[in-house]
């Protein structure tokens, strides 16, 4: 429960960190996004709106983001996401199906947060640059279950080896 405990509070405060983030920096690039509105002579909110949504259908959005606090912005997601994934891990793991004396794997709750983070902003990325379509999805889903059923196996042959031994 310690480790459960620790990793939710890391994970709070990553939350903390997120929504400063958001607040202080912009994912736009403003020289990019400047020249794009006085050549489209936007005026309003809902014209800039219109523009943003017509940029993601033609997948073509990246080209008005500022990569450098996209990549710190989604790099603080993600550990948020894995840290508060972990933290439901290692209670459930801990309540259901270890003994008393048995610690809850940190490393497997990480592992699984991780592939689903990735599969989740994989998603994400597919539908910003209008390439979501079902068979990338489902390869995506598909390759996270193999990362996940490749590290179980190689587990499981460890945690046999030193019963042989």
């Amino acid at each position: 429960m310690k480790k459960a405990l620790l990793t939710l509070i890391i994970a709070i405060f990553f939350t903390v960190l997120m929504v400063y983030l958001t607040n202080a920096l912009s994912p736009w690039n403003t020289s990019r996004v400047e020249n794009l509105i006085s050549q489209k002579n936007l005026l309003a909110n809902a014209e800039f709106s219109t523009v943003i949504n017509d940029l993601i259908k033609k997948g073509l959005i990246w080209q008005v983001i500022d990569w450098k606090n996209f990549f710190v912005w989604i790099g603080v997601c993600g550990c948020t996401f894995v840290c508060y994934f972990s933290a439901i891990h290692l209670f459930i793991d801990k309540l259901f199906f270890k003994k008393f004396h048995e610690n809850p794997d940190l490393f497997t709750a990480g592992r699984r947060g991780v592939i689903i983070f990735l599969i989740i902003s994989s998603y994400i990325g597919l539908r910003i640059v209008s390439g979501q379509k079902w068979y990338n999805i489902l390869g995506i889903i598909f390759l996270g279950i193999l990362v996940e059923l490749i590290f179980m196996n190689i587990k499981h042959k460890k945690n046999a080896g030193e019963w042989e031994s």
